[in-house]
């Protein structure tokens, strides 16, 4: 018994060993898994490569996960992370983000690059360039990705919606018609359009301009930043970079859509019964009789806003860039072709565009850079009375009653008809309406005997040259120009509309017009910095001339009573010829400079003064003189700052500038 309770002790105590020692690996398994699912602790500091300072607030990020902390005032991290599969993201605004794997590290230093796209990006300014970060004036961006988002004929579209306190607005919707542009409201009398410069030459209009060009729009809204352009730049100033070439490889781009356009809602409008009812009513309360015995037998009539508009009006754009360079040329050019057609009017309403463009930069040596932007255009536009009060299409088709038809189709009353009543292109004549007024007429008879057509050629560009003088100091001068070539026809066959609207004979009037601007303009700029001080400072001078004449005539009794054949020497009334033209001119010579500070990037300030003498000015006051000046505090920079509030950038600005003549 003894014997065999030692032999089980013996077993038992080999069999408890073992379970022990199961019990030991166990426990230890569950720890390192324990271990493991707790994570393990990463620390590091994070700096930037411009100064190797640390990043404050920089935000470190387990990927895929909430978990993460930010940078102390040394740049100091620590954050768990799952395990050495974990990825940590870092990031900072005005930096590029970084993303790190773990692995078996426990210690991890980031060497943060600037972000050239965001806090160091470049906008223009004026005569130069400044970092959005430290930039004091008013100042909205619309980069060329907005632009590209929407198909829009002209540049001023693009700033629809996307630049706070500019108010763009459409005259007609009519294609090639104007949008009017106010920055801030209205600064002046006459006159409140901003003033427009296109790589950096003022220019009269920006509707040669083809949207895929553009690389970026700012907009100075405030006195303090558009000072620097004087007189000019009281209702604000609209500046345009286009693309240029970038050092690479040769690159051929194709861009281009084709849509249909309809309007998204009509007006709505009686109907022929409808119509009846509302004149027997009225008859009644005014004590006449009643004009429609059964108001019900009108049936629907016509839907005369239904008859103008065209349905799926076509828009397309075309357009082919070719582009790169090496590191002493750059070149970008491009062709397009822009078509719009209206959805009133039909082929009375249209806009064609055909554009060119060749932007290129040289270096020789490694102080000289020169370089040009040219651009050509050429604008065929056919357009109608879009927003006249009596005689546009829109104010017919309102008013005019549906009980008449669109074509007069009983042999009676076309028998009846004035020789001159407007036919359509099949031969089928117009009703007229017996119960319009004088002032409305058939809306699509009034389209027929519409004819007016402007064709407009444009060369825009500049050559400039700049040479590095001392480090940090910049001489440029640049010579510009604005040439522009218009021709526009208006002709009016005979015509019998109602009584009161008639054209006994036909006729034909040409117009010509023709611009030449030129610009010189030099500049002087120097840029230093000293520790954590950085001063700019710009002296330049403007010469500008502007030349534009006209010469006008017109003849009646056409021979061909068509638009396509209508020209002056067809015309066979000499007593009816007409001529008449006239021209201006005027010259702008003027002074400006700019001095600007900042102080880590946190305190901030320019100071603006332009002399401008002008040709417009009165005799004895030739200049007029317009100073401003503006700060900032670039509160989110300051220790005290939140790291990772809801804010990451906050600017406070203040500035005060004038720029009409006191």
């Amino acid at each position: 018994m003894n014997n065999y309770y030692g032999v089980l002790q013996s077993k038992n105590g080999v069999t408890m060993r073992r379970k022990a020692l199961f019990c030991t690996w166990f426990c230890l398994l569950c720890a390192i898994s324990m271990l493991s699912a707790q994570g393990r602790m990463v620390s590091g500091i994070v700096t930037s490569s411009e100064d190797q300072l640390p990043v404050i607030g920089a935000n470190v990020l387990v990927k895929g996960t909430s978990t993460g902390t930010a940078t102390d005032v040394d740049g100091r991290f620590e954050v768990e992370v799952p395990g050495p599969e974990a990825v940590l993201v870092f990031s900072y605004t005005g930096m590029l983000t970084q993303e790190e794997t773990v692995g078996n590290r426990s210690t991890i230093d980031i060497v943060m690059e600037p972000d050239v796209q965001t806090l160091q990006e470049l906008v223009v300014v004026g005569y130069g360039e400044q970092k959005k970060s430290v930039v004091t004036g008013s100042i909205a961006s619309v980069s060329a990705e907005e632009i590209e988002q929407t198909p829009v004929l002209r540049v001023e579209q693009a700033l629809q919606g996307r630049t706070a306190g500019v108010q763009v607005t459409s005259t007609s919707g009519q294609p090639g018609d104007g949008l009017t542009v106010r920055i801030r409201g209205a600064g002046t009398t006459g006159s409140a359009d901003p003033l427009y410069v296109v790589d950096g030459l003022p220019v009269g209009g920006i509707d040669y301009l083809n949207p895929g060009d553009i690389e970026s729009i700012e907009v100075l809204k405030d006195a303090a930043s558009a000072a620097i352009y004087g007189a000019r730049a009281a209702n604000g100033v609209v500046l345009i970079t286009t693309k240029g070439g970038k050092v690479g490889e040769l690159k051929v781009s194709y861009d281009g859509y084709y849509g249909v356009q309809n309007p998204w809602k009509k007006v709505g409008v009686l109907n022929a019964t409808q119509y009846a009812i509302v004149q027997n009513e009225a008859a009644a309360a005014s004590g006449l009789s009643i004009p429609f015995d059964d108001p019900y037998a009108q049936g629907e009539g016509t839907n005369w806003v239904d008859q103008i508009f065209e349905e799926n009006a076509p828009i397309m754009n075309q357009q082919l860039t070719v582009s790169g360079g090496n590191e002493k040329s750059t070149f970008a050019g491009s062709f397009g072709y822009f078509t719009q057609d209206g959805i009133v009017g039909g082929d009375k309403s249209t806009f064609e565009r055909f554009s060119a463009r060749i932007n290129s930069e040289h270096k020789v040596g490694d102080n000289f850079v020169f370089g040009e932007n040219f651009s050509f255009s050429r604008i065929d536009r056919r357009a109608i009375d879009a927003n006249n009060e009596f005689g546009g299409p829109l104010m017919n088709a309102l008013n005019i009653d549906p009980i008449t038809p669109v074509y007069a189709t009983d042999p009676a009353v076309i028998a009846g008809l004035d020789p001159r009543a407007v036919q359509d292109d099949q031969g089928r004549y117009y009703a007229i309406s017996p119960f319009a007024t004088q002032e409305v007429v058939n809306p699509l008879a009034r389209l027929e005997v519409t004819n007016s057509r402007y064709k407009l050629d444009k060369v825009v560009g500049n050559m400039y040259g700049q040479y590095e003088i001392l480090p940090g100091l910049k001489a440029r001068t640049s010579f510009g120009i604005d040439l522009a070539y218009g021709v526009g026809d208006n002709f009016r066959p005979e015509f019998f509309l109602n009584g009161a609207q008639i054209s006994n004979v036909s006729r034909i009037d040409k117009n010509i017009d023709r611009w030449f601007n030129w610009i010189w303009e030099t500049t002087l700029a120097y840029d230093k910095s000293i520790g954590q001080h950085q001063f700019g400072l710009l002296a330049g001078n403007t010469a500008q001339e502007n030349n534009y004449e006209n010469i006008a005539g017109g003849k009646s009794n056409v021979v061909f009573e068509d638009f396509d054949n209508a020209f002056l020497n067809t015309a066979t009334d000499e007593a009816s010829a007409t001529i008449f033209g006239g021209a201006a001119e005027s010259a702008i010579l003027s002074y400006f400079g700019r001095f600007t500070y900042s102080f880590a990037d946190k305190y901030l300030l320019t100071a603006i003064m332009r002399a401008d003498g002008s040709s417009r000015f009165g005799a004895n006051n030739r200049f007029g003189y317009f100073p401003s000046i503006s700060a900032g505090w670039v509160i989110s920079q300051e220790d005290f700052f939140p790291a990772r509030g809801v804010v990451d950038f906050l600017n406070i600005r203040a500035s005060w500038g004038q720029n009409v003549i006191q």
